[in-house]
């Protein structure tokens, strides 16, 4: 009987293990950080057939891909969509035309891939789609506030898309965007309260959260979203922010991220479940949240309510038949 009920014990941790996420950023390497403390714990270099890659800018993927999205930019200065693989491997899509510097990359369930310029990318603030057979671009609209850092992050259960833009804590802000057919954009703003975000470096959606990296650790740099101001903008910080605004700080990285994006990526849902998960859950969400932050990197999962719920009532099931 005891080894039966270990058996089940064991499946059920399985089970959970498998929506088990981690956290990756992007710089001049790819690296993997501790969401807990906000620690990097490994580190792989590029490697690229034929260039030397001086840094990658935006990160993101898509549930079932091996591979992120990025934009290389080379020591020869030329730019291309790339995949990136976890361990450094690179493999190219094909060049970014018209000169564009993008700030932040961000894939949809929809299978559109959005580019923002702005802050240390091409200016004004704009938003793109790109090509991910052949890295072509297309205008959607031109953001009218002023140019400084730009971030984007996607929850896959709602299919809403965040934008996150400032240079310091004065003028960093959050907010919900909607394209429409027209390729006008709706614009939702989200007031930023609790810890004080100093800018923003990158940002990305996790376990009903925004994992948020600002572009300079406060004291550090001055700024200007470039990672090249006063001071040297060597750090970021990482924080935790709930889709409602209120952020937690972490701790301060040990780079200035780029780019954000958790790996294997969540599956996309419908919105009526996040509907319930924000209106009807959203205290046990957030209790959650914080047990999850308080992990390692190693412990952090992403594990669907639903089947969490499904495979407690299994298991108790199959232990009273027992």
């Amino acid at each position: 009987m005891k080894s039966r009920q270990s058996l089940i014990v064991m499946l059920i941790i399985l089970a959970t293990l498998t929506h088990a996420q981690t956290l990756y950023s992007v710089n001049e390497h790819l690296k993997t950080v501790d969401t807990s403390n906000a620690a990097t714990l490994t580190i792989a270099n590029f490697s690229h057939p034929s260039k030397t890659v001086s840094k990658c800018v935006g990160l993101t993927t898509e549930y079932g891909w091996d591979y992120f999205l990025s934009v290389a930019q080379y020591t020869d200065k030329t730019k291309e969509l790339i995949k990136i693989y976890t361990n450094g491997t690179i493999s190219t899509i094909g060049i970014i035309k018209g000169g564009y510097s993008f700030s932040n990359l961000q894939y949809t369930c929809e299978g559109i891939l959005y580019g923002v310029t702005g802050g240390s990318g091409t200016s004004p603030e704009t938003l793109f789609m790109i090509s991910v057979e052949d890295a072509t671009i297309e205008k959607v609209y031109t953001f009218t506030d002023t140019n400084s850092a730009e971030a984007l992050a996607y929850n896959p259960i709602t299919h809403n898309l965040y934008r996150a833009e400032g240079g310091n804590a004065s003028d960093t802000h959050l907010q919900h965007i909607t394209v429409q057919e027209n390729n006008t954009v709706l614009i939702e703003q989200i007031e930023l309260s609790g810890d004080s975000i100093d800018g923003v470096g990158s940002i990305t959606y996790y376990d009903g959260k925004l994992v948020w990296a600002s572009h300079a650790a406060a004291g550090t740099g001055s700024g200007n979203g470039t990672g090249n101001g006063s001071g040297g903008n060597s750090q970021g910080i990482l924080y935790m922010v709930t889709l409602q605004g209120v952020a937690t700080k972490i701790k301060s990285m040990d780079h200035v991220s780029k780019g954000l994006a958790m790996y294997p990526a969540h599956e996309c849902g419908s919105e009526t479940e996040e509907d319930t998960e924000e209106d009807t859950e959203e205290d046990t969400k957030e209790t959650v949240s914080e047990q999850s932050e308080s992990q390692s990197i190693g412990g952090n999962t992403d594990t669907d309510s639903s089947v969490q719920k499904l495979l407690i009532a299994f298991s108790a099931g199959l232990l009273v038949l027992i």
